[in-house]
């Protein structure tokens, strides 16, 4: 099984959807790492910037903000020391077809 680890407002959905549609597997999100997890790294302002975009679109507010932000720090040294893959978010958005070729040939190879 496949999962992505992420902090939220970093891509998954992005890159989930872009594996789904190209390569056809499902991919589980998750914020804790394990074995072939793959995380997403974002510029930490862009991160708090899309969560405020989303809180004022949504109505909704996850956690006093500091705290918040402390807890995707944590979450992000975790991701960083324990993932198999790491992929930068701007890749997600600008380089797909470089993406999902690296993708192809990952799962491959962890299959194999």
């Amino acid at each position: 099984l496949y999962k992505i680890c992420t902090v939220p407002r970093t891509g998954s959905h992005l890159l989930c959807s872009l594996i789904n549609k190209s390569l056809h597997l499902n991919i589980q999100k998750q914020h804790e790492p394990s074995e072939y997890s793959i995380s997403i790294v974002r510029d930490p302002v862009e991160t708090i910037s899309s969560m405020v975009a989303m809180n004022k679109f949504y109505g909704k507010s996850y956690k006093n903000d500091i705290e918040y932000h402390i807890e995707a720090y944590i979450t992000y040294m975790k991701l960083l020391k324990h993932s198999m893959v790491i992929i930068k978010y701007e890749d997600i958005c600008n380089k797909q077809d470089k993406i999902i070729d690296f993708f192809s040939n990952y799962f491959q190879k962890i299959v194999s």
